[in-house]
C-alpha cells in the first residue's frame, strides 16, 4: 500500500462516507411568490442536485465530492469553493438573476424547479436544513 493510498484509507475511515445532501423543498412548500419582484422571497439557500468536486485531491487520481451550496441574501450571494469563500452582489427580477461578474451565469428553471449555476443544477433547501 502506498503512502497516499494509506492516507486516503485512513481519512475515509475517520470521516466515513460522504455527507448526505440536505433536505430540499419545492417552491410551493417555501411559499415563494413574485410579490417582492424575485422568484424567491428575499433570501434562499440552494444545494447542488449532484455532488461536486469540493476538496483538493490527496493523490493525482483522487477527488473529494460533496453537495455544494449557494446562500442568497436580499442582495448578495455567498458560497464556498475548495479553500475560500466568495460573496458577490446580484439583482433579481422575476426569474432572472444578474451579476456584475461575467463568469457567473445563473438561471431559474421554473418548470424543473432548479437553479442552474454555470451548468450545475441546484435545488431549494428547506429552512431547517440551511446552515
Amino acid at each position: 500500500m502506498t503512502r497516499s493510498t494509506a492516507l486516503s484509507a485512513l481519512l475515509f475511515a475517520a470521516c466515513g462516507p460522504a455527507i448526505p445532501r440536505p433536505d430540499v423543498c419545492t417552491p410551493q412548500e417555501l411559499a415563494w411568490t413574485l410579490d417582492d419582484g424575485c422568484f424567491f422571497n428575499g433570501s434562499a439557500d440552494f444545494v447542488s442536485k449532484d455532488p461536486q468536486t469540493c476538496g483538493l485531491p490527496f493523490t493525482e487520481t483522487s477527488e473529494w465530492f460533496c453537495h455544494t451550496t449557494r446562500h442568497f441574501g436580499p442582495d448578495t450571494v455567498a458560497w464556498l469553493e475548495v479553500d475560500y469563500g466568495q460573496s458577490v452582489p446580484y439583482e433579481c427580477d422575476g426569474n432572472t438573476l444578474t451579476f456584475e461578474r461575467e463568469d457567473i451565469r445563473v438561471t431559474w428553471d421554473a418548470t424543473a424547479e432548479v437553479l442552474v449555476w454555470n451548468g450545475v443544477e441546484y435545488l431549494p433547501m428547506c429552512p431547517e436544513s440551511s446552515p
